[in-house]
């Protein structure tokens, strides 16, 4: 077994049977990949879908759970895998037709622990999923993780922008926390840093879909203080691996360790804003803010997107990091939403 895609799944009737469609488009023989669904407990439609897809191809297989998060879902799925690769979607995304197993090829080529490569972001659901023309692509040489991440200062850390070799996960023992939502960020940066063969092959494969009820976009207040919490809880154990590497004072952590900390920099920024705009009290706002002041997440030290670094996002880094204005800002802010 080649390949071992893992999807979490729950509640996704209205996506699985996209998803399924655009992984059994590609020009891979059932043999060589298993597509493994972990059903997380859910309450719509979306087995009986997978069970209709298993009738038909033998190499997808279904297991049913409680729920228990998408983290402790995705750790199940390893347990499961056969394949020398992995490949961690989520159930609403979908890969473009015919690129997996250019993919698949060049990471057993070369030999990589991970092989990164393209996605994109879309919102539009009924998109036509069209097999891309036929071009050349260049690989980059190999290199590790540490190097990858000095060179691609910008490559996104979600697990669906790579495929990691099943050994080399089992060998250095790499799962995802407990925490729940934004475990893929810590998960990424455990693996890369661990990794020695690492190769970036540009070929957009997979497209990410941004429902307007996506757990980022949802207005529910007890998801959105959820998603609050898990963010700020990613953002800490980010900040004590950040912590480690840096005690061990490892000459090759150095160059490697300001990009990781700009990246967390810029989660913390964007966390804030969310604390602001879901009207969090001020005591909780502290409280949050003093557990990330005692792991050396606050104040912010890294310029937050430097790609379109503008006046709105200076003013608002200027707010962010001075603790009587940013409690000023949003105490003004909680008003002008109540009234």
């Amino acid at each position: 077994m080649k390949l071992s895609i893992l999807i979490p799944m729950y509640n996704a009737e209205s996506y699985m049977d996209r998803c399924l469609n655009s992984i059994l488009s590609q020009d891979l023989h059932e043999e060589d990949y298993e597509i493994i669904v972990m059903d997380d407990g859910s309450t719509d439609n979306c087995k009986s879908i997978v069970e209709s897809f298993q009738k038909k191809h033998s190499n997808i297989r279904l297991y049913s759970k409680e729920n228990e998060g998408e983290s402790a879902t995705r750790n199940r799925l390893f347990k499961h895998a056969k394949g020398d690769y992995l490949y961690c979607m989520d159930a609403d995304d979908y890969v473009m037709p015919d690129t997996l197993s250019e993919v698949l090829e060049r990471a057993i080529s070369a030999k990589v622990d991970i092989l990164a490569f393209d996605a994109s972001v879309t919102s539009d659901s009924h998109e036509e999923i069209i097999k891309q023309e036929s071009q050349i692509i260049e690989a980059s040489i190999p290199m590790n993780g540490i190097d990858f991440f000095i060179k691609y200062p910008e490559h996104r850390v979600e697990v669906w922008w790579y495929f990691i070799r099943n050994d080399f996960r089992k060998e250095e023992d790499i799962w995802f926390g407990n925490r729940g939502f934004n475990e893929d960020v810590l998960f990424t940066i455990k693996a890369f840093i661990k990794a020695k063969r690492v190769v970036y092959f540009p070929m957009s494969v997979y497209r990410y879909f941004q429902s307007p009820n996506s757990v980022m976009r949802d207005t529910n207040k007890e998801k959105k203080a959820r998603m609050i919490y898990n963010f700020h809880s990613m953002i800490v154990d980010v900040s004590n691996y950040l912590n480690h590497l840096s005690k061990n004072a490892v000459e090759e952590y150095h160059g490697v360790l300001k990009n990781l900390s700009r990246r967390r920099d810029t989660f913390l920024f964007f966390l804030i804003l969310k604390m602001v705009r879901a009207e969090m009290s001020k005591s909780q706002m502290q409280q949050n803010i003093n557990m990330l002041r005692s792991v050396g997440a606050y104040p912010i030290k890294n310029k937050i997107y430097s790609g379109n670094y503008s006046i709105k996002y200076a003013v608002l880094n200027y707010l962010v990091n001075r603790e009587h204005l940013l409690y000023s800002a949003a105490s003004a802010y909680r008003v002008f939403k109540r009234n």
